[in-house]
């Protein structure tokens, strides 16, 4: 996993320094480096548990395709991101209305649609490397739609 990261983070370095008189290459890959960050916090380890762990890697993966891929059609990857960008929305509102009335079970489903995020970027942006499991846009609006309708 710590390999993973690292290679990682050398890609998106790699691709920065290879172009940095391209101002919006390099918005992309700062948009992929916070992807990464958020992804991989400081303090992930404490975050999630061995399961989540243990799919890191593809996540990291998929991330590094991802930057190598917005180099060579940007404007390709503006679009992927674009499909993606009301689901993390969606997920940031979401987020910031959890209170300390907000149930577990709810806690539980956010955390699992964080998740689907991930999945559905793996499956827009690296689709090789397979999803964990069935993952669509419609997908997610029907988790959001379940969210929305807990406490």
């Amino acid at each position: 996993m710590v390999r993973d990261y690292h290679d990682t983070r050398g890609t998106l370095h790699d691709l920065e320094s290879a172009n940095r008189g391209n101002s919006d290459l390099m918005g992309l890959f700062g948009s992929i480096r916070q992807d990464l960050d958020h992804l991989v916090p400081m303090d992930f380890l404490d975050r999630y548990d061995l399961q989540r762990l243990e799919q890191l890697p593809r996540y990291l993966k998929a991330l590094a395709l991802r930057a190598q891929r917005a180099a060579l059609d940007p404007s390709k990857d503006i679009r992927k991101r674009d499909e993606i960008a009301p689901f993390v929305e969606a997920f940031r509102a979401m987020t910031e209305a959890v209170s300390s009335r907000t149930t577990e079970k709810k806690k539980d489903a956010l955390e699992t649609y964080r998740w689907m995020i991930e999945e559905y970027k793996v499956s827009l942006f690296a689709q090789e490397l397979k999803t964990a499991f069935p993952i669509s846009a419609i997908r997610l609006k029907k988790k959001i739609r379940e969210i929305d309708r807990m406490i």
